[in-house]
């Protein structure tokens, strides 16, 4: 049997009077219960955050992660919370010892 057989095809492309015939899974589906379950699982686990090399405090940035999709980082210099980017425009001058 071959797809034109079926009626999914006529004249070799997709005809819109006939159902295609498969079955996606709907997006609107609840996850909740096993997101719940992870976070009961792995909840107790937390990533490392990378400080802020002025103020010290933790940033929203998990330690390891690539500069190039971070904001507020300073190259050569670390990483800003956003209360030091703000008040520095990004602008640190390194000196050395």
């Amino acid at each position: 049997m071959t797809p034109k057989d079926t009626g999914f095809f006529e004249g070799g492309g997709y005809s819109k009077k006939q159902p295609i015939g498969i079955a996606m899974p709907s997006n609107h589906i609840s996850n909740e219960p096993y997101h719940e379950w992870l976070k009961e699982k792995y909840g107790h686990l937390k990533m490392r955050k990378e400080k802020c090399i002025l103020c010290g405090e933790e940033t929203k940035w998990p330690e390891g992660m690539g500069i190039e999709v971070r904001s507020h980082y300073v190259e050569g210099a670390g990483q800003l919370c956003e209360p030091c980017w703000e008040a520095t425009g990004g602008r640190v001058i390194i000196q050395p010892d």
